[in-house]
């Protein structure tokens, strides 16, 4: 039996470039990229969707492309993320131990 190429072509699995920016991009939201990176996480949904919508057309080069800038803005967004987070972190720890310090200063006076 044969299958019109139109819908051969919807059958057709995703390029490899546009399954690792999917997965670059779930990881990003993970990473809360929507909180601390959202200009970049922006970017890389805007190029996925114009790689999903080369590939819907056919133009599997622009794709293929795209879906690479895609998983870049998502990797992006991801170590934006983590970064933030980190800095978070270390200036919480910072204040802990300023106030610890404190603590210890103003005892150790009494």
């Amino acid at each position: 039996m044969l299958v019109p190429a139109a819908q051969a072509q919807s059958n057709r699995p995703p390029q490899p470039e546009v399954v690792r920016a999917e997965r670059a991009l779930n990881a990003a939201l993970e990473a809360a990229a929507d909180l601390h990176a959202p200009a970049e996480l922006q970017a890389a949904q805007a190029a996925l969707a114009a790689a999903r919508d080369a590939e819907s057309r056919r133009r599997r080069s622009e794709a293929a492309t795209l879906g690479q800038r895609a998983e870049l803005e998502a990797r992006l967004a991801e170590a934006r993320a983590h970064s933030q987070r980190l800095r978070a972190e270390v200036s919480a720890r910072s204040e802990d131990n300023a106030r610890l310090r404190r603590d210890l200063l103003d005892g150790g006076l009494q």
